[in-house]
């Protein structure tokens, strides 16, 4: 198993735990807000398991079907990810309507807290790895990670501010403002993420400058050869770069060859993360 699915196994299985945490505190304790936090964390849950089918499909080798392999797999299980979440959100709007009795006890802070630093170590590492391994699921996982821990701590205080001051109008609609509040964030969430992923699958071009010039460089120090175009397009983890280059006409065949393979084979030298190189030739 890969450094990738082991920390996306391992997320899933603390989402699990956290989910069924917070969805028995907030049924005990009648907070429609932690139960619309619980739900927001089973949608983590599941984007998990979504993430880890895309990332396994997408390490696919490449075949004649698919000649730049499968990495846009990333993109499609993000895109079913978006629509999980935007279920959710609907689901914790309408729950945020319905009218409980609240009680809160002490084990039931204990219980959030223990949450919160496990949601923020999962955050955290996810995140790390999902930038070593340039992982656009592992990051997005992280990101949504890092939604429920601010949603639950912000739970947390509002439950200990409504036990201090119970007699305070706010808080009797508090719960269910943070509970609409979530759904609108987990929205937005959703909207980017669909946003975001259904462009990059039908091919977006990568405006990554950074990565174009480094390129040019590279290539411009090659014998014989004026770049004239890059393009970067992203495939999940990795890139596939379209080059134009010019050559003089008196160029032969045998040399022609020689400088396609140098310039593959000093590409994927630097690590650029470009998998796979196509280049056009434009004559002077």
């Amino acid at each position: 198993m890969n450094q990738t699915l082991a920390t996306l196994l391992f997320s899933m299985i603390v989402d699990f735990f956290v989910f069924l945490s917070k969805l028995i505190c907030g049924i005990v304790s009648g907070s429609n807000a932690l139960i619309a936090d619980s739900f927001y964390t089973f949608s983590n849950f599941i984007t998990d398991i979504l993430a880890s089918i895309g990332t396994k499909l997408s390490k696919k080798r490449p075949n004649k079907t698919h000649p730049f392999g499968y990495g846009k797999v990333e993109y499609l299980a993000s895109i079913v990810i978006g629509f999980t979440i935007l279920i959710i959100a609907i689901v914790i709007f309408l729950l945020s309507f319905l009218e409980t009795k609240r009680s809160y006890h002490l084990w039931i802070y204990l219980i959030l807290g223990i949450c919160i630093i496990c949601k923020s170590f999962v955050s955290h590492h996810t995140l790390k790895i999902g930038k070593k391994h340039k992982s656009d699921i592992l990051i997005s996982t992280a990101h949504i990670a890092s939604i429920d821990i601010v949603s639950t701590t912000c739970i947390t205080v509002v439950m200990i501010l409504s036990q201090l001051f119970p007699n305070t109008s706010i808080f009797l609609y508090i719960d269910r403002i943070i509970s609409i509040f979530i759904s609108y964030e987990i929205l937005r969430l959703a909207y980017r993420m669909l946003k975001e992923n259904m462009l990059a699958i039908i091919g977006e071009i990568d405006q990554n400058e950074a990565l174009i010039k480094q390129i040019e460089k590279v290539v411009e120090e090659i014998p014989h050869v004026d770049l004239v175009q890059v393009q970067l397009i992203k495939y999940g983890s990795y890139y596939k770069a379209s080059l134009k280059i010019a050559l003089s006409p008196d160029i032969t065949l045998k040399q022609l060859l020689r400088i396609e393979q140098k310039i593959n084979r000093t590409i994927k030298k630097k690590k650029f993360g470009i998998k796979y190189t196509t280049i056009e030739i434009i004559e002077e």
